[in-house]
């Protein structure tokens, strides 16, 4: 029997990120692979949990010597399963089991002589832990950061991250990718004269974010919000600058995640006060904790997000249009793997187009 070509490149996937990993490898298999790309097959790995809830990982494919890219859903296993019972994983959104997961993941992986473990974290959670912004309270940004990196991790590759600070808490490489790129994209593709619009953020923190897009979409009108959160979930009133003439016209908020969906309302709230036509909501993470989705719907806004986190009944809500990251993912672990620049043509959405378009 002869031997199977060694392929140096494997994507694992936990449950929660099972599509978006096929989607991955469907963009990866059409390109060359530096040291070959191992087909996608989700039981390479099996997760499972033990009757008293600790987590039970197992690779069951070959890592050794292999560069593994690990995609990690804050999605993960609801109860213990066995499919010979027909019982199914089932899956909740749990982000603390989530990185228990990661971390065995990545401990299995540096047991089983990977040469290199990648990180694919669309959304990380308890990124707004990021600083000691009252006292008594830990930084659990940073704290996870050292926990992900003594697990085993080599590199982290995520999305937006809710302040840039965060890159400096990983020793290791960490690769932060921008979802306004592909909002630009769905804007510029999907409206003719996009001239009147404009583009707002809720509060000072987006600001760049924000005057990037505007600037990418023909130099729209920026409006920074200023936003009071009485406590986490809850948003007080928020002051928008006055002097804007948006009456009859279309704007988009943009914003890095959304949870409960407070400040986005509240931004709305004020925008429509304003005299505004339709308001569009630019999120990369649709966290939608409780009952934010509905919320979304009863407010009016067309919530423009990404698949950086599963949206459970997404098709209960018309008014949610979900963009896939697999292509800029699959394009990061491809410069990764062959030693090319990440920011050359996915930081810039006008190199960005140039790229696809094959320029």
């Amino acid at each position: 029997m002869s031997k199977e070509e060694f392929k140096k490149i494997l994507l694992l996937c936990d449950y929660g990120s099972l599509e978006l990993a096929k989607d991955i490898y469907n963009h990866l298999s059409k390109r060359f692979m530096h040291g070959g790309l191992k087909h996608f097959n989700p039981d390479d790995m099996y997760l499972n949990l033990f009757n008293n809830g600790e987590i039970d990982v197992q690779g069951l494919t070959n890592v050794r010597g292999r560069d593994v890219f690990v995609i990690k859903s804050p999605y993960t296993i609801e109860r213990q399963w066995d499919v010979k019972k027909g019982i199914s994983p089932g899956l909740e959104s749990n982000v603390n089991q989530s990185y228990m997961e990661l971390f065995l993941i990545n401990d299995m992986l540096r047991r089983s002589s990977a040469n290199n473990i990648s990180n694919i974290m669309p959304f990380m959670p308890y990124q707004r832990s990021d600083k000691k912004d009252k006292p008594r309270v830990p930084i659990a940004a940073s704290l996870l950061a050292k926990l992900t990196e003594e697990s085993g991790a080599d590199r982290i590759i995520n999305f937006n991250p809710h302040s840039e600070q965060i890159q400096g808490f990983y020793k290791i490489p960490f690769d932060a990718l921008y979802a306004e790129v592909l909002f630009a994209e769905y804007f510029d593709n999907n409206f003719e004269d996009l001239s009147e619009w404009s583009v707002w953020s809720p509060d000072a923190g987006g600001d760049k974010r924000a005057r990037k897009l505007a600037k990418w979409l023909g130099n729209l009108k920026v409006c920074i919000g200023s936003k009071k959160r009485l406590k986490p979930g809850e948003v007080g009133d928020m002051l928008i600058p006055v002097g804007y003439d948006i009456k009859g016209k279309n704007a988009i908020i943009l914003d890095d995640m959304a949870d409960t969906c407070g400040s986005l309302i509240t931004c709305a709230k004020n925008i429509r006060n304003l005299g505004a036509n339709k308001v569009y909501a630019a999120v990369t993470h649709p966290i939608l904790s409780l009952d934010a989705k509905d919320k979304l719907w009863s407010a009016g806004i067309e919530l423009v997000t990404t698949n950086s986190i599963p949206i459970l009944n997404r098709d209960q809500y018309p008014n949610i249009t979900v963009l896939s990251l697999a292509e800029m993912i699959s394009e990061a672990i491809y410069c990764v793997s062959n030693g090319d620049s990440i920011s050359e043509h996915l930081f810039s959405y006008p190199k960005y187009k140039e790229w696809k378009n094959g320029i």
